[in-house]
């Protein structure tokens, strides 16, 4: 089957091409980021967006393009700060990519949202929990699902929308609490948790999501409604016992306890339905993500001797 990935350079779309193309299929993988392999084009752009659809013609499209997180903090945090780029950039190349495949009649996609169109919800999360966003990319998340439904209940390109954890593992820039609970260890800082570190959260490694990407690809050729919605997930951990795992495979012995803050919160899922439907389940335990993540962090150069 012949599929596009939109940012299929970035950290998913790098797992989920190689895993696709590990299954036969013909993928094009496009993204703004120059690479060695893929096409380049910048699907802000709606002239670009349509020629580059217009002239591969694939049969599915798989849509990850999105502006996330960066070195410092996650996508939530950061588009607190650049709220105009997250909210036009997200939108912008949603729109896009869906108005480029209703012109010319490409009527299957993929989507990738995340958990941040639901904010600080009630746990478990499933896919009938409430969505309330609280910042800027969650609110252009939320935005990018409303576009894919409008597309296809209006114009019948029917679409699979994904819902992920904190997808966390190597070769990855986006800062997130096991990232930087590595990156504490490695570099002899304690490790920081706020509140007494029993608050949950669920971790899942790209592969994992792009085999449920590959679900999706054979899901939409077959389901009934226009659109469907599935919340992927893994095994909830605490901040205090996610601290302990990396001291232990680190060998460092220091976390430091810091007053409690809004992010204090639990969040971990009910994906029960991806499992009946899809057959999906998460396979990369957290253990390995740590020692993943272990390999990819350089610990401090040494000082030099005076």
């Amino acid at each position: 089957m012949k599929i596009m990935v939109t940012g299929g350079t970035g950290f998913v779309g790098r797992f989920a091409v190689r895993h696709l193309e590990s299954e036969g299929h013909n993928v094009i993988s496009v993204d703004i980021v120059p690479s060695d392999e893929g096409t380049i084009a910048d699907l802000t752009d709606r002239r670009q967006t349509y020629e580059v659809l217009s002239r591969e013609r694939p049969e599915v499209v798989i849509h990850l393009a999105a502006l996330a997180g960066a070195t410092g903090k996650g996508g939530g945090v950061e588009s607190l700060k650049r709220p105009y780029d997250y909210l036009s950039v997200n939108i912008d190349v949603t729109i896009n990519i869906f108005e480029a495949c209703r012109e010319l009649g490409i009527s299957h996609v993929v989507c990738v949202s995340s958990f941040s169109p639901y904010g600080r919800a009630r746990c478990p999360i499933n896919e009938e929990t409430p969505l309330g966003p609280n910042n800027p990319y969650g609110a252009s998340k939320l935005c990018v699902e409303e576009i894919a439904k409008c597309y296809a209940v209006a114009y019948g390109v029917r679409t699979v929308i994904f819902r992920p954890p904190l997808i966390c593992g190597e070769g990855q820039k986006e800062m997130n609490a096991l990232r930087e609970f590595v990156t504490m260890a490695v570099q002899g800082s304690p490790i920081v948790i706020f509140g007494e570190g029993k608050h949950v959260r669920e971790f899942i490694h790209p592969t994992d999501i792009a085999k449920a990407l590959s679900a999706g690809v054979d899901y939409v050729y077959r389901m009934v409604s226009p659109y469907d919605v599935f919340v992927l997930g893994s095994k909830p951990i605490s901040m205090r016992e996610l601290a302990e795992l990396v001291i232990q495979k680190v060998g460092r012995e220091s976390i430091e306890y810091k007053p409690a803050t809004s992010q204090a919160f639990d969040q971990f899922t009910d994906h029960s339905k991806a499992a009946s439907v899809l057959g999906w389940e998460p396979e990369v335990k957290i253990d390995e993500i740590v020692n993943r993540v272990i390999k990819d962090i350089k610990p401090p150069a040494p000082s030099p001797r005076v």
